[in-house]
């Protein structure tokens, strides 16, 4: 199944000159070794994981076992890969899914703690729907975490939005739309409006909206 999805999104963005893809691992796959030399063939940085949907824990030994081989294959062999983690705060009471296989602030935070040589992006500011207080308190700034905006402006106050972006930095931010939930242009002005308001100037507004990520992804153009 991984295969599968790997390979049919790969083809899918072959047919255009704008799209990119990321790929998927999962701690029980036995071919996690092999689909990592497959991304770095295809020049893919991306790995997109989702614990609760793809039904693993953060904090399970296999699951150690998955990031020890991705830094392996960044220190060893200068990869790049980066890991981008979905977030739902409850995602249990959401969509029945086990308890153990929730990501939490606190859970995400101390796998990029324990993971210096791979950047992560956390979706939905680290926690979509999470306490600000669990989201503030175990997201302290590191060099490798990077927030990614999706959501952000519709569960957290203006205030603990802001708070964040100025903490962090706009070094550390991607812009994000959870694209279909909220549609592209106006969620450019929305976040437009708070970046503004934490201070941030044209020049963070681009690494916010396309440098960074072309950093991590290794794009030129």
């Amino acid at each position: 199944m991984i295969k599968k999805v790997n390979d049919s999104f790969y083809e899918m963005v072959g047919k255009s000159d704008i799209l990119f893809t990321a790929g998927t691992l999962h701690p029980e796959y036995a071919e996690n070794k092999k689909a990592l030399v497959t991304f770095g063939s295809r020049n893919i940085k991306g790995i997109k994981l989702c614990s609760f949907s793809q039904q693993f824990a953060l904090d399970d030994p296999r699951t150690f076992d998955l990031f020890d081989l991705i830094a392996e294959f960044n220190k060893i062999q200068n990869s790049g890969f980066f890991v981008i983690l979905d977030t739902l705060y409850g995602a249990d009471k959401f969509f029945g899914s086990l308890h153990e296989h929730n990501t939490t602030p606190v859970l995400l935070a101390e796998l990029i703690k324990n993971f210096p040589k791979i950047n992560f992006i956390a979706a939905h500011i680290g926690g979509l729907a999470a306490p600000f207080k669990e989201i503030s308190t175990n997201f302290t700034p590191m060099d490798n975490l990077f927030f990614d905006t999706s959501n952000a402006a519709h569960v957290l106050e203006e205030k603990e939005f802001i708070y964040l972006l100025k903490v962090h930095g706009p070094e550390h931010i991607i812009f994000g739309t959870d694209w279909p939930w909220f549609t592209h242009s106006p969620e450019i002005a929305l976040q437009n409006r708070i970046l503004e308001k934490a201070g941030f100037s044209k020049k963070d507004n681009a690494l916010v909206f396309s440098k960074n990520m072309s950093l991590l992804m290794k794009i030129s153009r």
